[in-house]
Formats: C-alpha cells, structure tokens, sequence
C-alpha cells in the first residue's frame, strides 16, 4: 500500500467537511490527514486527504468521494506535487501552536491593547 494525496473542490456547506470525513470511516480508509482551506473562488473550498490504500482501493475512494452531494471535483495527485507542500507546513504550523501554546503573543501591539481594556471594562 501506498500513500496517495487527494483533493476535493467543494461547495462551502455546513456539513460537508463531515460528509467526505464519514464516508472516510465508513469505507474504512486508512487516512493519514485530512484539511479544508477556503478556496480561491468565493463559496468554495478545497479538502485535502492523504490516504494509504493500493491502487483499486484508491481508485474507489476517488469515485465515492465525487459521487456526494456538494463535491465539485475529486483529483488523484502525485504525491510530489504541491499539495504535499502544503499539507506538510500545514502540520508544522499547527505543531508549532500546539507547542507554542499560551506563549505567542499578539504580533500587533494595538490588538494586545484592545484585548487587556476591554477585559477591564
């Protein structure tokens, strides 16, 4: 089995997110990573999954995925294009905060000084 990187262009709904994430389980796909981003067109995002599966396997998630509802495309990338990239700052972004934890600071001095007065008030 091989790791495979598939996006799905989606239409921006309250439950879509849950929808590909459970028919995901329900398949019993073996899905290292799963992240949504707003897409470049307004009212559209982007789900990116990393799923280990061979290829007939994979070849079905592809097909399950664009059959549902609100699921725009599906692609099958290659696992050295740029969504690897992105998939890869992603999970060293969310690390860094996850280490990070209380101790960042606001990066604009103006927001910290809003924040502190209007917890006095």
């Amino acid at each position: 089995m091989s790791r495979h990187i598939v996006t799905c262009l989606v239409r921006n709904s309250p439950l879509i997110f849950v929808r590909v994430a459970g028919l995901c389980a329900h398949r019993r796909y073996a899905v290292e990573s799963i992240i949504a981003r707003p897409g470049e067109i307004p009212g559209v995002s982007l789900i990116t999954l990393v799923i280990e599966a061979d290829q007939p396997l994979i070849a079905n998630a592809v097909k399950q995925l664009d059959k549902l509802v609100d699921v725009l495309r599906v692609e099958l990338r290659s696992p050295a294009s740029a969504a690897e990239c992105e998939l890869l700052l992603a999970r060293v972004g969310s690390a860094v905060n996850e280490l990070a934890g209380d101790r960042l600071t606001p990066a604009c001095p103006t927001s910290a000084g809003a924040a502190s007065s209007s917890r006095e008030g």
